[in-house]
């Protein structure tokens, strides 16, 4: 837990290889505009395989709205999220409206997909 903060929030999801695969098919990209943010978009176009990229970007905004206590249906918030992949367990995340906030963020693999999970820590104050 970083010094001096405590925790605020926790998020978990897991997502399906499947699942991914046949959003990523059925959508032809046409809402990766609308999930990710440009760096992300970047991330995803030149990935070799995008399922995976696209799975772990996509798990980690969850679990981050998830501990702030919101959802992907707000795609607006969802896509001021900014995460960073940090080799292929870790990622950070970015945000406009959480400034004063520190994450904490993993992924772990399942049989059938990637879950991640995250902890929000800040000093409480609003």
């Amino acid at each position: 837990m970083p010094l001096g903060l405590k925790p605020l929030g926790v998020g978990i999801d897991v997502l399906s290889w499947k699942r991914t695969q046949r959003f990523l098919a059925s959508h032809s990209f046409l809402l990766i505009d609308r999930l990710l943010a440009p760096s992300e978009q970047t991330l995803l176009k030149n990935a070799a395989d995008p399922v995976p990229v696209f799975a772990r970007l996509f798990t980690a905004k969850e679990a981050v709205m998830k501990a702030l206590g919101g959802s992907w249906a707000d795609v607006g918030r969802f896509q001021q999220i900014t995460i960073s992949l940090e080799g292929k367990n870790r990622f950070t995340m970015e945000a406009p409206s959480c400034k004063d906030i520190k994450a904490e963020g993993s992924f772990f693999e399942t049989p059938s997909g990637i879950g991640a999970r995250l902890v929000l820590y800040g000093t409480g104050e609003t």
